[in-house]
């Protein structure tokens, strides 16, 4: 089973069948101190010297089987930092929540006067100092950034459509400055400076040698990192601005693939295209580390748990690094399946993945949980 688990409608104009994935690449390029990590035998139970959790994966699916849907059709699940509540959207559907306990999912979103989600959600932004607040970004079918302020009661449309990733500007208060990609179009960036009121296309100051940059991340006003695929024979990587997005320079050559995170301690992590595995920056993007996992990790985002570790997925298991990523624990046991992504909920102790699949009706197995074990950390 191919471990590029984005090789989809997200990604390509269509869904790929059969298509193996490309060979992890043969150097780092523009990051330094290079180093692979590798998960060993079948399954990653040489991973620091830690055989695979014997727990099993919980089906969390529930009424969302429910839903007739389309390509894409759980196309994204989103744990809520500051409370117990689950997030996941469904395309042409919107968005639908619950606790870690309960068995059943329920539209949120339906306050007077909310816009009306129905796009496929693509992330989702928490504000770290106003629990409430948090932005939604998808593509198709309908608006492609949303905010809301209450937790969930009501959306407000951005003005804009068609979004892989939008990031904020959490240095300011105000959360001022907004950035967001354009999905699968050729030098399609967004900005704002008025919170989302109104937004200004930057693309065409993106370096010619780039092509479609679904990964914004926003580090202040006038600093942002981007990560670019090769898309339509683009150069892939990280570019870093300093000047508000006037100029760009190539900082890494690996790495720019999903949603980077922006760990507690202010290290950046990055998962590559495909294979190509896992940077890291220990300095606001300036210089990367890595990779780490190169030809292992699947082409998802990585998360953090409170403890400090970072998780992600390889060979359908989740694994953690405690270490910044230069080694790597087995956190779960395997799944069925090549997860398109992995949340941690703080109230269910848990991971939760997810996928989809181009046929028009929710996978019966598409959320899947798995408690953690206290041997694993």
């Amino acid at each position: 089973m191919a471990l590029v688990v984005l090789g989809g409608c997200t990604i390509y104009t269509a869904c790929p069948t059969d298509q193996a994935p490309p060979p992890p690449p043969a150097n780092t390029g523009g990051s330094s101190n290079g180093g692979t990590t590798n998960l060993g035998g079948e399954g990653g139970s040489d991973t620091g010297g830690l055989a695979e959790p014997t727990g099993t994966w919980k089906n969390e699916t529930y009424d969302l089987v429910d839903f007739d849907s389309e390509c894409g059709n759980v196309s994204y699940l989103s744990a809520r930092p500051d409370e117990d509540e689950l997030i996941v959207g469904i395309a042409r559907h919107g968005l639908l929540h619950k606790t870690s306990a309960a068995k059943e999912w329920t539209p949120i979103g339906q306050g007077a006067g909310s816009a009306k989600i129905t796009n496929r959600a693509n992330s989702f932004v928490f504000d770290p100092d106003h629990p409430d607040t948090y932005w939604e970004s998808g593509i198709y079918n309908g608006g492609g950034v949303y905010r809301t302020d209450d937790g969930g009661d009501t959306f407000i449309d951005l003005g804009i459509m068609h979004n892989d990733v939008v990031s904020v500007d959490f240095s300011d208060p105000d959360r001022q400055v907004l950035l967001a990609s354009g999905h699968e179009q050729l030098h399609k960036l967004y900005k704002s400076t008025d919170g989302g009121e109104s937004w200004t296309e930057i693309g065409d100051k993106l370096p010619d040698e780039v092509t479609v940059c679904p990964n914004p991340l926003v580090l202040d006003a006038s600093t942002y990192l981007l990560g670019c695929w090769g898309f339509s024979d683009g150069q892939k990587g990280i570019w870093r601005t300093t000047d508000g997005g006037d100029t760009w320079a190539q900082v890494s050559d690996i790495g720019g693939g999903t949603v980077p995170l922006v760990a507690s301690d202010g290290r950046i992590y990055w998962v590559g295209e495909s294979l190509d595995g896992i940077v890291r920056s220990d300095d606001d993007g300036k210089t990367w580390q890595g990779p780490y996992l190169s030809g292992e990790t699947a082409f998802v985002n990585p998360i953090e748990l409170p403890d400090g570790r970072i998780a992600i997925v390889a060979r359908q298991h989740v694994i953690t690094s405690s270490n910044h990523g230069e080694t790597w624990k087995v956190a779960s046991s395997g799944l069925d399946f090549d997860p398109n992504g992995v949340a941690y909920s703080a109230a269910g102790n848990a991971f939760y993945v997810w996928h989809w699949d181009c046929d028009e009706s929710v996978p019966e197995d598409a959320v899947m949980s798995y408690e953690l074990d206290d041997e694993t950390e």
